[in-house]
């Protein structure tokens, strides 16, 4: 079915949603920071000014203020000579820096979406393990023996009055991490390409990736011996790789455990620290640890952040979770007992593709999202139907896609399909959250006592709310939207583009008040949404049934939105929503407050929704 797009209130991207989905556009993750800053190290405070500096040579005396900056590592940016004291940092920085040494130049790593997919032993692709997961333990920290400085590249950093960029090098590839004023990383790069900080400043997605981009929330660090780590938040995997090709996995369970999974240059897994203590090999498959005793099996960091280790057999002897999936996990039961949905296991193999373990915070996500439909049946079926089974929630990452083309989310068969789109941003409108009150209304539609939406005769529930929405039915055309003159536009297949800037539904007029000489036959989802004559929740409107939903998950993530937005529509929404309510609760017990959430029915509630209200008109 045709596309709208949306503005996304909460994160301001944008992005489009199909007939029972989402989809995104190109534009809707750029970049999402202010600019840069600058962080000097030791030469400069993060504030931008000098700390503790020594006393100043006379301004104009060059020579002699590098002489002095080389001895103390001091110097400001801040003064009346920043642009002449940028250059003298740039040339200290180069005198600093020395070539990567030859020995040095064989391995090449690769950082991965820590969420769905690891590090590969060698080379440009994830290599899948005995269970068909990414094996993210390429660790090979230093053996404890100091680097030699003489032969290792201290790390580089470009330093401007508005950021700074570190960087450093593994055989041929540079990783960087750009920081702005205060420090915080905004964007850095490794071989997989440049990754761009989101507005929470903790997620980060592949700026080279389209429909369903790679993301990673962490923090990216290059310590000063140019060792490059990256700890995952959502899963709490430290991944580190070292100037001398080794590399290191770490992560800490729930009681404290630390385990951690070293590399070589090869990929060989060479040392093991786990509850059973310290092992190292030099094949990567016999053991021995300090008491001289010997194991033989394969060790593994998956991208959840759990560790195994498998003998000969392939059977698991030992296993260890991260504290992050730990609670993920907890919370993904807690869910599913609260509101009696299933949440697929990581690794089923559905239409969409292969579904993945969601981070705590999506699942948080999704706990809100689910208590703001509370007034929901969440099982199959309806109301005396043999067999019902709990509505299924599934998240997928960068290789699944809505077998009708949805990119944010997709609801069919009493299953709800969470796409990477709406991962990267949870909390937000265009994120889990909207996206999954989106869905469920098409999965509340399914109870109502008709879901002919198009029909002729639908019934008087939906006959009424296409009504309230502006629409009307056409002999010929089906569903058509009025104008404020009368005119009958029908939707049709994606068309032109509307200003900004993705595809939507074109609109075509039909039948009704004639239009003007000169007037457009044909016109976009944002001029049909200046002519409608009932002002719509967004401009995706391919049908009654996406105009509903469209208004009615608004109305639960923030009423005021849509009251401001689409007056009219509120109140239809609103009143239908609590009927919802009442046939749940009971009369006079529960309504929907002003935050979205169903709240009891009190004056002090009824007060704040009435002064919202009048704030529009209401």
């Amino acid at each position: 079915m045709a596309n709208r797009e949306v503005s996304d209130t909460t994160s301001g991207s944008s992005a489009e949603r199909t007939s029972s989905g989402f989809e995104r556009t190109s534009s809707a993750f750029g970049a999402t920071t202010n600019g840069f800053g600058l962080t000097a190290s030791d030469i400069v405070s993060p504030s931008g000014t000098a700390a503790g500096l020594a006393d100043r040579p006379e301004q104009g005396d060059e020579s002699s203020e590098r002489n002095q900056v080389e001895s103390s590592k001091e110097l400001s940016l801040t003064g009346e000579r920043p642009q002449a004291n940028l250059n003298i940092i740039k040339e200290l920085n180069n005198k600093s820096a020395t070539a990567m040494p030859r020995e040095f130049a064989s391995s090449e790593f690769t950082l991965i979406d820590g969420g769905d997919q690891q590090l590969s032993a060698t080379g440009d692709t994830p290599t899948p393990n005995q269970e068909e997961q990414h094996d993210v333990a390429r660790g090979d920290k230093r053996t404890g023996k100091p680097f030699d400085q003489s032969a290792l590249a201290a790390t580089t950093r470009d330093t401007t009055l508005d950021r700074s960029i570190d960087r450093t090098k593994v055989g041929n590839t540079e990783f960087s991490v750009t920081r702005d004023a205060d420090g915080k990383p905004t964007e850095f790069t490794d071989r997989s390409g440049t990754w761009r900080a989101q507005n929470d400043g903790e997620t980060f997605v592949n700026t080279g990736d389209k429909d369903q981009p790679r993301f990673m929330r962490g923090t990216p660090t290059i310590d000063t011996e140019g060792n490059f780590s990256f700890k995952n938040s959502d899963f709490g995997t430290t991944q580190t790789h070292f100037r001398n090709g080794h590399s290191r996995t770490e992560i800490e369970s729930s009681d404290g455990q630390r385990v951690s999974l070293e590399r070589n240059s090869s990929g060989i897994a060479t040392q093991i620290e786990d509850r059973t203590g310290t092992w190292t090999s030099s094949d990567g498959k016999n053991w021995r640890n300090e008491t001289g005793a010997t194991r033989s099996g394969s060790p593994s960091i998956d991208a959840n952040g759990e560790y195994t280790f498998r003998d000969r057999t392939g059977k698991v002897t030992e296993k260890t979770e991260s504290k992050e999936l730990s609670e993920a996990k907890k919370l993904q039961q807690e869910i599913s007992r609260k509101y009696g949905v299933e949440i697929s296991q990581p690794g089923e193999r559905l239409e969409e593709g292969a579904t993945v373990q969601p981070s705590a915070r999506e699942l948080r996500a999704l706990d809100d999202t689910l208590d703001r439909s509370k007034q929901m049946d969440m099982l199959s079926g309806k109301d005396g139907d043999k067999d019902r089974k709990p509505l299924k929630i599934s998240f997928f990452g960068p290789d699944a896609k809505g077998t009708h083309g949805e990119g944010f989310g997709v609801y069919s068969d009493d299953a709800l399909g969470i796409f990477q789109n709406s991962r990267i941003n949870p909390e937000g409108w265009l994120g889990l959250k909207g996206v999954g009150l989106h869905e469920l209304v098409h999965h509340e539609q399914s109870k109502m006592s008709s879901d002919d939406w198009r029909g002729k005769n639908p019934g008087p529930e939906i006959e009424h709310l296409r009504e309230a929405f502006g629409w009307k039915y056409h002999q010929k055309f089906g569903p058509v939207m009025l104008d404020k003159n009368g005119g009958m536009w029908s939707p049709t297949s994606r068309g032109n583009h509307d200003h900004e800037g993705g595809p939507s539904t074109s609109w075509v007029w039909v039948d009704g008040t004639k239009l003007q000489k000169g007037e457009k036959h044909t016109i976009n989802g944002s001029e049909m949404a200046e002519r409608a004559k009932v002002k719509q929740a967004s401009e995706y409107n391919s049908s009654p049934y996406e105009s509903h939903a469209e208004a009615a998950s608004l109305l639960r993530h923030d009423p005021a939105d849509l009251a401001k937005r689409a007056p009219e529509v509120y109140r239809a929404v609103r009143d239908w929503d609590q009927t919802k309510i009442n046939k749940v609760f009971g009369e006079g017990k529960m309504i929907r407050g002003i935050n979205g959430k169903i709240v009891q029915d009190n004056a002090e509630n009824r007060q704040a929704r009435q002064e919202m209200e009048r704030r529009f008109g209401i």
